[in-house]
């Protein structure tokens, strides 16, 4: 997926592992996560309240844009847990 980059038109289904859950001081929330087949990071932002660090997952989300370190990121509005292999 993250061979070209993404379009802001289309939703995107991702599988991503190594889940890191952040919160900012103010209290937004946003997750890392390593992109299975391309290795890079991306980020996204959703309240999933079953999700864990270390989780892997597969990601349905609308691209957002990049945030200060280029990375892209992602609405997610499903993830399907998936902690063996893929």
């Amino acid at each position: 997926m993250l061979r070209k980059s993404p379009s802001y038109d289309y939703s995107y289904a991702l599988l991503i592992k190594n889940i890191d859950k952040q919160v900012t001081i103010g209290g937004d929330r946003y997750n890392y996560a390593t992109e299975y087949y391309s290795g890079k990071k991306i980020m996204f932002t959703g309240d999933f309240t079953k999700m864990l660090n270390g989780d892997s997952a597969i990601m349905f989300g609308i691209y957002k844009g990049t945030d200060i370190n280029d990375i892209p990121g992602f609405d997610a509005y499903f993830l399907e847990f998936h902690n063996g292999d893929f």
